[in-house]
């Protein structure tokens, strides 16, 4: 992923790869299969995580004693938007657009 972010000239891609890292152990962690990570680029950077899972990940309440649960809401702060989308054959694609 560092990679591309160079090839693209994307300076500072520490949000990329850290929103990257959580949403793919997201998809290790609760979903199924196999996990695919695109990347799209043309005026803006959006960032997908497939997986087969089920289930549709979602921000919780904060836990100040939870040892997790609080990736989403760091990727939402980070990020310019996120969201989830189902797919027709099953699983779904969670992404996210760079500032």
């Amino acid at each position: 992923m560092a990679d591309v972010f160079a090839e693209w000239k994307i300076a500072d891609d520490y949000v990329g790869r850290l929103a990257v890292c959580e949403l793919v152990t997201n998809a290790y962690l609760h979903g199924e299969g196999p996990i695919v990570v695109r990347i799209l680029r043309d005026d803006r950077l959006v960032i997908e995580v497939w997986d087969a899972g089920l289930g549709r990940p979602k921000i919780v309440p904060e836990d100040c004693a939870g040892t997790s649960g609080r990736g989403l809401f760091l990727l939402a702060e980070m990020t310019r938007a996120w969201g989830v989308r189902p797919l027709n054959e099953g699983g779904k694609i969670t992404w996210f657009e760079l500032r």
